[in-house]
């Protein structure tokens, strides 16, 4: 099974360690005089969320960075599928290990991102 990352073409990573897929919809809840509720939905249509969980060297973080700063879309490519869209919202990032050898970094980020456009490869 290939699970990789892109950003412009090039592969940030293939180190992908959880993906999960939800659809959102905003919803206003507002609690009435006599003491009922009322719920609103707004749109018609939800947001299709692809949350990631990812494991980057070094060169992936500054490509990663690079896109989250100036709104490039990511791809996620996942069992001969792919899913196009923007960072919904900031990473969370974690230093994992250091490579003794070269004195390089592993780095792990989570984030969110809203999936535009969806397809087989």
């Amino acid at each position: 099974m290939i699970a990789r990352l892109l950003v412009d073409g090039n592969i940030i990573t293939e180190k992908i360690t959880d993906y999960l897929s939800y659809k959102e919809i905003e919803k206003i809840r507002n609690k009435l005089i006599d003491g009922t509720y009322h719920i609103q939905t707004i749109g018609d249509s939800p947001l299709k969320i692809a949350q990631l969980t990812c494991i980057l060297n070094p060169t992936g973080k500054a490509l990663f960075e690079d896109a989250y700063v100036i709104d490039e879309p990511m791809r996620f490519e996942y069992e001969g599928n792919y899913y196009q869209g923007l960072l919904l919202d900031k990473p969370k990032w974690k230093g994992i290990s250091i490579n003794l050898q070269d004195n390089s970094k592993l780095y792990e980020v989570s984030f969110d991102f809203v999936v535009s456009e969806e397809g087989v490869i």
